[in-house]
């Protein structure tokens, strides 16, 4: 996967100018990659990448349906938070989304996925 970003960054910065590339290419060429950059813009840049770091830890150790879960969950309490500090109403398939989104994280707290059977499973098959 870095091996595939690499070569689109690669791919992107050589493109000819009929795709765009050459202005920003010819700039970066003159004035260096981090022109017009204050110490403020490393701001969201460094916050995304710690998120980015945060993200691959959760998923690392506690799964990616846990870390959907959590995603969801957060979008749920942006979404809450937004109607009551700014007084927005809630959409109708918000309304209508949540309980089955709700549901979902109880079913899967009180079923869950027993791995150890599903391994099992595939060992006598195999």
């Amino acid at each position: 996967a870095i091996f595939s970003l690499c070569m689109l960054a690669v791919l992107i910065a050589f493109t000819p100018d009929a795709l765009g590339g050459g202005r920003d290419r010819a700039r970066i060429l003159e004035e260096g990659l981090f022109s017009g950059w204050t110490p403020k813009t490393g701001i969201p840049v460094f916050a995304s990448a710690i998120g980015g770091i945060f993200v691959g830890q959760v998923t690392k150790y506690a799964g990616g349906v846990k870390k959907s879960f959590s995603v969801i969950f957060g979008i749920m309490l942006t979404t809450l938070l937004q109607s009551v500090v700014y007084g927005r109403q809630i959409s109708t398939l918000t309304c209508l989304a949540a309980p089955l989104v709700i549901t979902a994280m109880i079913i899967h707290s009180l079923y869950p996925v027993n791995t150890r059977a599903k391994e099992s499973e595939v060992r006598k098959v195999t």
